[in-house]
């Protein structure tokens, strides 16, 4: 969710196009304006503070941050949020995969 001439949603947009490249599945991406979105669901979700964003799965909120994280750290989150892919069990595997 993004607030006009906000300088942290346009960087958070950036890092978020980035780690959507840097992930192997594909996801949806919605970007809402703070002006048009219901303010009840922001009271609802605890939204206090620009930009959030909120990684969702059938139509659960699963995660959310507010602030700007790196693109390699988004990453990380959609992957082990809505995929359930832990980048450590990755790392592991390869290392199995490179020892035989």
């Amino acid at each position: 969710m993004i607030v006009p001439h906000c300088e942290n949603c346009y960087i958070i947009q950036k890092n978020l196009n980035k780690a959507l490249s840097l992930i192997s599945k594909s996801i949806a991406v919605e970007t809402k304006d703070y002006d048009t979105i219901d303010k009840n669901w922001l009271k609802t979700h605890r939204v206090r503070d620009f930009p959030t964003v909120f990684l969702i799965r059938d139509n659960q909120v699963v995660f959310k941050f507010t602030g700007t994280r790196p693109a390699i750290v988004i990453a990380r989150y959609i992957d082990e949020k809505l995929f359930n892919i832990h980048w450590e069990d990755v790392i592991e595997s390869r290392k199995h995969n490179v020892e035989k």
